[in-house]
């Protein structure tokens, strides 16, 4: 029988490993290595089915989410119900070509693009991982994916890619939606910009302790239930919004005047019963922007 080691080095062998680079994004290398690490824990974690691994990579309060393409319904896990389907499950070594298509960090949090290709099967897995760092390491706190099978591999350009400027325009009216119901206030915005299951995120910026909380607990906070509360005045930009299938991410940044600070929202969206929805946010403040609402 062949042991969990033995399995690995199979795998490190069959994989093609590649990080890209990032000209335009400049990335300190000391925190693009450590978020390399906890990539390379979620990689061969996957491959060899090995928990212990990819708890290495994951928040244990982590999400999976994606829709499935032959029913269009959307589908979430939690990270402990993933872990606990790989339990007894055997790992076979399979040729696999591993990428990290784009990296952007802001903070303590960070927006991650990766590919799993199965060339013999014909299979490409795109995945957006959004991370946040915490106790001086860096976990996956939301992976959403997308599935593609050998069209990919054609000349044929697929018909998402067909409808991209459409899928842009839908989706930065969700995002506008969201920034409304920010600027004013307005809970009924937000519930049309997100998943009635979207979830939240951000890193304390002065304890350096991790938050979450669901979309309802977010509506219920005093910012949208106390109509007299004054708004900061803010001003805010889409810097940039990328799209692979039915899931997509977006970068907003977000400038509070009278803290004189900014917050950066790494934004996830899925497209499901035909409409795109945000369904998790990870937000980064900067220390001056401690009071500003996540």
């Amino acid at each position: 029988m062949s042991s969990p080691l033995s399995i690995l080095v199979s795998l490190l062998l069959l994989a093609q490993f590649s990080f890209a680079n990032y000209p335009d994004n400049w990335i300190n290398p000391e925190t693009e290595r450590a978020i390399q690490r906890t990539l390379t824990y979620y990689f061969y974690g996957d491959g060899i089915h090995d928990i212990e691994t990819l708890t290495k990579a994951y928040h244990p309060q982590a999400y999976l989410t994606y829709v499935d393409v032959n029913t269009g319904k959307y589908e979430k896990f939690h990270v402990g119900d993933y872990l606990s389907t790989l339990a007894g499950k055997k790992a076979h070594p399979v040729k696999r070509i591993l990428k990290v298509r784009h990296m952007d960090i802001t903070g303590h949090a960070a927006q991650v693009k990766t590919e799993i290709i199965y060339p013999d099967r014909g299979m490409r897995i795109n995945d957006y991982l959004t991370l946040h760092y915490l106790e001086e390491e860096w976990r996956i706190v939301s992976r959403t994916s997308y599935k593609e099978f050998a069209s990919f591999e054609t000349e044929k350009i697929p018909f998402w890619k067909k409808s991209l400027h459409e899928n842009h325009q839908q989706i930065n009216q969700v995002l506008e939606k969201y920034l409304e119901g920010g600027d004013e206030n307005n809970p009924e915005a937000l519930k049309t910009a997100f998943h009635p299951q979207a979830d939240l995120s951000y890193i304390d910026p002065r304890k350096g302790t991790y938050h979450s909380v669901n979309f309802d607990d977010y509506l219920n906070q005093k910012l949208y239930t106390t109509p007299e509360k004054v708004t900061p005045k803010r001003n805010h930009e889409i810097q940039s919004v990328d799209i692979t299938g039915n899931i997509a991410v977006a970068k907003i940044r977000i400038r509070y005047k009278r803290y004189k600070a900014s917050v950066t929202d790494y934004v996830s969206l899925i497209k499901s019963d035909g409409k795109w929805r945000i369904i998790h946010k990870a937000t980064d403040k900067e220390k001056k922007a401690i009071l500003a609402p996540v």
